[in-house]
């Protein structure tokens, strides 16, 4: 019914990794040609410092310098810069010790309060058992005596 020529054709897996290797190989020379024209690669930054100086004018220059030279990062500390932000930075610090020290306060007496609430429970739970274990007493006792009446009178 169906013509023998049937399986003559490649197969798809064949045709599958024909594509495949064709996509792979294009990539590889895209990425290839894009390394030598140094695209999105940072180029090294010049041998002169941030002031203007060579390297070997100057013993300060260092690998950070230039770094910050090069994005514009300014080269004074971290921190506040004159005597009203060092006020307000010592304000903040003086609030948050502040904070701190009534969190501090606040969970021991919550830790207080809830060892003395565990505390009542316990001791309410061992009255309770107590009496419990005196009504058993009591019955035990009762029952005893009601058998021994049985057992007289018998």
């Amino acid at each position: 019914m169906f013509p023998h020529y049937y399986h003559s054709r490649p197969s798809r897996i064949f045709w599958f990794v024909i594509g495949a290797t064709t996509a792979t190989l294009w990539i590889k020379h895209k990425d290839a040609e894009r390394r030598s024209w140094k695209y999105c690669i940072r180029q090294r930054p010049a041998e002169v410092g941030p002031d203007g100086s060579s390297p070997s004018e100057t013993s300060a220059w260092t690998v950070r310098s230039v770094s910050n030279a090069i994005n514009n990062i300014p080269t004074s500390s971290w921190g506040p810069r004159d005597e009203r932000q060092m006020g307000q930075w010592a304000e903040e610090r003086e609030k948050l010790i502040e904070v701190t020290r009534k969190a501090g306060e606040t969970m021991a007496e919550m830790s207080e309060t809830t060892l003395d609430v565990v505390l009542n429970t316990l001791e309410n739970l061992k009255s309770k058992l107590a009496e419990q274990r005196a009504q058993r007493e009591q019955q035990r006792r009762m029952f005893e005596e009601q058998q021994g009446e049985e057992k007289r009178s018998t």
